[in-house]
């Protein structure tokens, strides 16, 4: 094989789709756990809970999946349809540790499967602090957004911060109506908030309006946790599949890649069949590790047989319930959409440099059972309640940026696990980083309520609830042990390239993946170009 390429998540894809582009041989390993994708449902949500004699089956799974409690702190409400996208990481990506859960996954499409679809693209200060080259990605967001689809607004008060004219989108889904009040709201008093550093308007989604090569549009059903109506969002597999069909990729399931070597041109990695435990070795002349930072760390630090403590990088993340006082006590039925409605960013400088932001979202597909457990109300009493209260419901997630501290890390430690080894996290936070966090928060709650929203909780999840991991393997102009160079090289190696978000500097507040795709399709290039 000319290219092996390790893992199936967003920039495996990207990656595989670049190299697969130019006529060689392209080999992708993966554990590749997959579960049917429902891509045409007959009804949406509110036909299927009025109508269907089966519908526990449908949004609580055949065994009752959906009503399981979660052994893990950061997947406790996985739809039966997406507990495929965690299952055997406890066994073969083993964590230790008391203050850093981080989810990973050993499915076709990894963790691309849960992806809310948000695509923003770093600003150029952004990008400099994550030490990304400036001008390159800003041309790799036009090819991956051609590639994915991505709608959203063109000029609106958070334009500048989703995609800041980088790429062209299609025309933004249809607001629900509470939504669509709510952001009324505040474009009646935008100039008082965006002085204070704060801008709304709608997000920039992977999620298609229009068609786009046989994938369809959005129909409105608000089953997004559920199914994929026409591929309408984009997850990885739409990608592998697709090369799949062509011939020009080779997909291995089954398998998780351990460790690598090298001989003279030639990158062997040894594996572990999931299912039988079996080891068997892939050979290629050169290595792309699209593993996610956690799992390409791990077979960098096995390869290099090191027990050293390599960085990490985590979003904190703050979720907040809140009732939109206007919209208490309406009726919420009609076509709505589950995925983010605004997006709210919060730049405390005024400069692009150091921003948060807050995705804001309805309630109601995911059903009440799992807010109704919650409350301190008996069961009778707060389903009634919930009645009242759910159609005026927001949640907004909100991901603070992070930078190096000394503390955190990641270190692999031998165990009994099936590959051998656990891996061994630390995060916490300094003064300033829980000062700033708070600000943040107290800033958050006060906009909202200045539209009408009642906050009802700050809740900050365990640490890696983000699902937001980089820099285990940081960027370095020269040679360093357990660095890699700005075209993606891991030093040490002469054939083995990391093409995730294992080598970013810095993690914006912003979501990443559509930063983590241009990277991966950056140095597939810098691959193809040097032969």
């Amino acid at each position: 094989m000319d290219y092996m390429i390790i893992g199936s998540g967003c920039t495996a894809a990207m990656a595989a789709e670049t190299l697969c582009g130019s006529g060689k041989q392209v080999l992708m390993i993966d554990a590749g756990l997959e579960k049917g994708i429902i891509t045409r449902p007959e009804e949406d949500f509110i036909s299927k809970r009025l109508h269907n004699q089966e519908q526990s089956r449908f949004f609580l799974g055949d065994e009752l999946e959906a009503l399981g409690e979660a052994t893990h702190p950061n997947i406790p409400q996985q739809t039966a349809q997406r507990t495929f996208m965690s299952a055997l990481t406890e066994r073969f990506l083993p964590i230790g540790s008391s203050n850093f859960f981080p989810v990973e996954s050993l499915a076709l499409g990894g963790l691309g499967n849960g992806w809310g679809l948000g695509s923003y693209a770093f600003s150029t200060a952004e990008l400099e602090k994550c030490k990304l080259p400036v001008q390159p990605m800003k041309a790799a967001y036009g090819t991956i957004a051609q590639r994915i689809g991505i709608s959203g607004e063109q000029e609106d008060d958070a334009s500048g911060y989703c995609h800041g004219e980088l790429f062209s989108t299609q025309p933004s889904i249809n607001l629900n109506p509470s939504a669509a009040d709510l952001y009324g709201r505040y474009r009646k008093r935008s100039k008082g908030f965006i002085e204070k550093g704060i801008s709304m308007g709608r997000p920039s989604l992977a999620l298609l309006t229009e068609q786009l090569n046989d994938r369809e549009a959005y129909g409105y059903k608000d089953l997004d946790f559920y199914a994929n109506e026409g591929n309408s969002a984009y997850r990885p597999y739409i990608t592998i599949k697709k090369l799949v069909d062509k011939g020009v990729l080779n997909y291995q399931s089954g398998w998780l890649a351990i460790s690598f070597s090298e001989k003279e041109e030639v990158v062997t990695v040894e594996c572990l069949n999931i299912g039988t435990l079996e080891k068997k070795c892939f050979h290629a002349r050169k290595l792309v590790l699209c593993a996610g930072t956690l799992g390409s760390s791990r077979m960098v630090m096995r390869s290099m047989q090191g027990r050293e403590k390599l960085p990490i990088l985590c979003n904190a993340y703050t979720y907040m319930p809140m009732a939109y006082l206007p919209f208490l006590g309406r009726q919420h039925t009609g076509q709505l959409c589950g995925l983010a409605q605004l997006a709210m960013f919060y730049d405390i400088h005024k400069d692009h440099s150091d921003v948060a932001m807050a995705s804001v979202y309805n309630y109601r597909s995911l059903l009440n059972f799992r807010i109704l457990k919650q409350m301190p109300l008996n069961h009778a009493d707060g389903r009634k309640f919930l009645q009242l209260l759910v159609p005026s419901l927001f949640i907004a997630g909100i991901f603070h940026p992070a930078g190096y501290q000394p503390q955190n890390h990641i270190q692999l430690k031998p165990s009994a696990s099936p590959t051998g080894d656990s891996l061994f996290t630390n995060y916490t936070y300094t003064d300033q980083e829980e000062a700033l966090i708070k600000h943040t928060e107290k800033t958050y709650a006060a906009a909202f309520f200045k539209l009408r929203c009642l906050v009802l909780k700050k809740m900050r999840t365990a640490t890696g609830g983000s699902i937001h991991y980089a820099g285990s393997l940081p960027f370095s102009d020269t040679e360093k042990p357990y660095h890699i160079s700005p075209e993606g090289k891991l030093y040490g190696t002469r054939h083995v390239h990391v093409a995730d978000g294992s080598g970013f500097s810095y993690l914006p507040g912003k979501g990443l993946t559509l930063s983590l795709m241009a990277y991966a399709h950056l140095t597939a290039t810098k691959i193809l170009a040097d032969g």
